[in-house]
């Protein structure tokens, strides 16, 4: 049996996501899913684990920032899955 260790059910939905590197790169990605506690990326460009970024999410007619640290970065069937944690609850029931 399999233990859910998260606090906040995620939810598959696919939002575009963006990021600033520490190069000052703008980089996108998409959602795979999002709660309040964190998110997974799919992104054509890799990130750097255990670092803090401000990620940008688009919801409905809005951008929303959180600030997040990544946990993994994978590569997966030619995409880079991103797990990030946020260091806040997001601002938004998701």
């Amino acid at each position: 049996m399999v233990v859910e260790k998260r606090r906040f059910r995620r939810r598959a939905i696919s939002r575009l996501v963006g990021y600033e590197t520490k190069r000052g790169e703008i980089q996108f990605g998409m959602t795979g899913n999002l709660s309040r506690g964190g998110m997974l990326i799919k992104s054509p460009y890799p990130i750097e684990p255990k670092q803090d970024f401000t990620f940008y999410v688009g919801l409905d007619n809005e951008v929303v920032a959180i600030p997040g640290k990544t946990r993994e970065c994978l590569r997966r069937n030619g995409m880079f899955h991103i797990r990030v944690m946020f260091d806040r609850q997001f601002p938004r029931n998701v």
